[in-house]
């Protein structure tokens, strides 16, 4: 990943944001784009302080993250999801980055209607911090909808280079027909997280793989406690199980009644 453009709104939950967005440019010496979104077009010399206050708050943050390549500063003006995506386009990013509240529905700032609108705009992988952006990355869940969401959602993890551990949970609610057990099902997809982390040289990563007869929810938070994960990867393509039609889907009550850090991608239907 050589590219890395973060979402920030001088606000507590957009320097979280700066911080994560710089410690991983950090561990993969990418260059770093910092876009700030105006709702209106400010006269030149306001813009200019405005650009001098966050190159200023940038160089400071830069003072713990020296390997970042370079970094540049772009104030925008308009819609927050819309000008986010399109800097993301135009920057080629291989990662988005926005700063995100806690567990409640909110409609201001980055997250809420920005967020959700932004991960449904942009067809690039979207982290959402909403925790200490200090604590490394280490263990992942992958929530697994289908056998078609596998290697895509696999490959969000080699987006976070410290991630060692990725724990790969498929929800499983069995019709009163089927007879399989969860040991079945964990197998099948014990194999098909194999199959693709081969394919996709992720063999030096830890992954494994469960099937828990639970709910979305339920089983993501009960594999999340207990490997304490720092994490959540979805790539959603917008259908069923965890990829649910979007509004209301996993990744948007995930968004919505969870504190966790999420990676997100919206894949074409």
């Amino acid at each position: 990943m050589k590219r890395i453009l973060i979402a920030y709104d001088l606000t507590s939950s957009g320097a979280r944001a700066l911080e994560r967005g710089l410690a991983l440019a950090a561990l993969d010496h990418a260059g770093v784009r910092l876009v700030h979104v105006t709702d209106r077009r400010l006269p030149d010399a306001e813009q200019a302080v405005l650009i001098e206050e966050l190159r200023d708050i940038v160089e400071t943050m830069m003072l713990r993250h020296a390997n970042v390549a370079d970094i540049s500063v772009e104030v925008a003006t308009g819609d927050r999801a819309t000008e986010i995506a399109r800097a993301g386009e135009e920057f080629e990013a291989g990662l988005i980055v926005a700063g995100g509240h806690s567990a409640m529905r909110m409609r201001d700032g980055l997250f809420g209607t920005t967020v959700e609108r932004l991960i449904r705009q942009t067809g690039r992988p979207v982290l959402v911090v909403r925790n200490d952006p200090l604590r490394r990355y280490r263990r992942m869940i992958a929530a697994i909808g289908g056998e078609e969401d596998v290697d895509e959602t696999l490959a969000l993890a080699r987006l976070i280079p410290s991630v060692d551990e990725v724990l790969a949970v498929h929800a499983w609610l069995p019709s009163h027909r089927c007879r399989t057990g969860a040991s079945h099902e964990t197998t099948k997809i014990e194999r098909m997280i194999a199959k693709q982390a081969a394919a996709s040289g992720l063999n030096d990563l830890h992954i494994h793989g469960a099937a828990l007869r639970s709910d979305p929810m339920t089983a993501v938070m009960t594999a999340f406690e207990a490997i304490d994960a720092d994490l959540l990867a979805i790539a959603t393509h917008a259908r069923s199980g965890f990829a649910l039609a979007w509004k209301d889907s996993f990744a948007d009550l995930m968004l919505e009644q969870t504190s966790l850090d999420l990676l997100i991608r919206a894949l074409p239907r």
